[in-house]
């Protein structure tokens, strides 16, 4: 290796290493005062070709030969000591997964704050398979067996009861009386686009007739980058570590906003050039995605999720304490208005890519646009119960067409 790549790759290393460490201080401070749904990260990873632990592992993938679900999206497998440097893991609250990465803990049972749910607490209970369900899968499999992942929009800020899984597992039911229907909540907090091709993998045996894949845009895009540069074996641009100071500002007014839209806006804003390799990275897993419910027939349905500014400046409502926060925020990352658009762009490129293909899609935009209701807790950022039944409903007609066969 010459001096100058050798030097060049010592100064990513210690750029990632300011940004781990900085952003592990952040995350600290939103665990002790919020939900554990709530992670805040953003790690610009050097490990390259070169590195030694990752060598041992990346010939294990040859998309030439592997099987379905593992031809496009750079992947192989990784022991929890690498994994560690990608994802959140925690052992206390979400440990290590082979194909997830992070997973729930199974037969969990907490409550959590929520000063806007009803009650002021939500339930977080798990079944054995660390699903975000109250009951285990029917032993007897049903008519219609849905299988949902997502982020931590998805696992809900909510009941088990009030997530748009079991919206649609309710909905479905009243309309079709005679069939015995299950919806499954496979979500959990921390995952990307990397998580949602592990999560249909690790719950193949369960031999769902529908996958639903929700990518929640504000944050998906961006948290896939890390993972998707070390399987790739290239060098992931540094973010957190280069303007620490907007993040300390923005950390002062609401750092729940960070993690949930503000990191990924600064982090596209300052490496446009990452923009590209993002969508790409969506695009690959899920393609693998396509490739495996393919192979075992099952219906595949991508939902699009949006945060909530980009749905408050969609409906063209004004809300004064909306509106003032939305400025503050901005003006302390110092984004322009042209760098709030980003994922809404890159959601529409990734929807015209499925549509292209022929994959159904739900674009929740669309199902705001036409409701009333901000859809999402204002101190939290996540969807509220409002926008879990919005979303849950509007997926009837869509699963009723892609499943008719068994509905009827």
């Amino acid at each position: 290796m010459s001096v100058h790549r050798r030097r060049d790759r010592l100064a990513a290393l210690f750029v990632g290493v300011l940004a781990a460490l900085a952003l592990a201080w952040v995350g600290t401070r939103i665990w002790r005062r919020s939900r554990p749904a709530v992670t805040l990260r953003q790690v610009a990873d050097p490990l390259l070709d070169s590195d030694p632990e990752r060598a041992q592992y990346a010939g294990a993938w040859n998309p030439a030969t592997a099987p379905a679900g593992r031809r496009h999206l750079p992947r192989f497998p990784i022991p929890e000591s690498l994994a560690k440097r990608l994802f959140p893991i925690r052992r206390r609250d979400q440990p290590f997964d082979p194909l997830t990465y992070v997973r729930h803990l199974a037969n969990r049972d907490d409550v959590f704050g929520c000063e806007e749910h009803a009650g002021g607490t939500f339930r977080m209970r798990t079944n054995s398979l660390g699903m975000r369900e109250d009951t285990e899968p029917s032993a007897v499999p049903p008519d219609l067996r849905i299988l949902v992942t997502g982020d931590s929009h998805v696992d809900g800020v909510c009941d088990n009861s009030e997530s748009f899984p079991n919206v649609l597992e309710a909905q479905l039911a009243r309309a079709h009386p005679g069939r015995s229907i299950e919806a499954l909540n496979a979500a959990k907090g921390s995952f990307n686009f990397y998580s949602y091709v592990g999560t249909l993998e690790k719950f193949l045996d369960l031999r769902p007739d529908v996958f639903v894949v929700a990518v929640y845009g504000p944050n998906d895009f961006e948290e896939t980058l890390s993972a998707y540069h070390f399987f790739a074996g290239t060098p992931r641009p540094p973010g957190a570590a280069t303007y620490r100071e907007e993040i300390r500002k923005a950390i002062a007014i609401r750092e729940t906003w960070l993690a949930q839209e503000g990191l990924s806006l600064k982090y596209f804003q300052r490496n446009p050039g990452e923009i590209p390799v993002a969508l790409a990275a969506a695009e690959l897993a899920l393609l693998d995605i396509e490739d495996l419910c393919r192979d075992r027939s099952i219906g595949l349905l991508v939902v699009y999720l949006p945060g909530l500014f980009d749905t408050y400046r969609r409906r063209g409502v004004r809300d004064e304490a909306t509106e003032a926060l939305m400025h503050r925020l901005d003006e302390a990352l110092e984004l322009e208005t042209a760098d709030l658009g980003v994922h809404d762009r890159m959601a529409d490129e990734l929807l015209q890519f499925l549509a292209a293909r022929g994959i159904a899609t739900l674009d929740a935009r669309a199902v705001f646009a036409g409701k009333t209701g901000p859809f999402f807790w204002k101190a939290d950022f996540h969807l509220d119960v409002d926008g879990h039944r919005a979303i849950g409903e509007a997926l009837v007609p869509a699963i009723e067409q892609l499943a008719a066969g068994r509905l009827r």
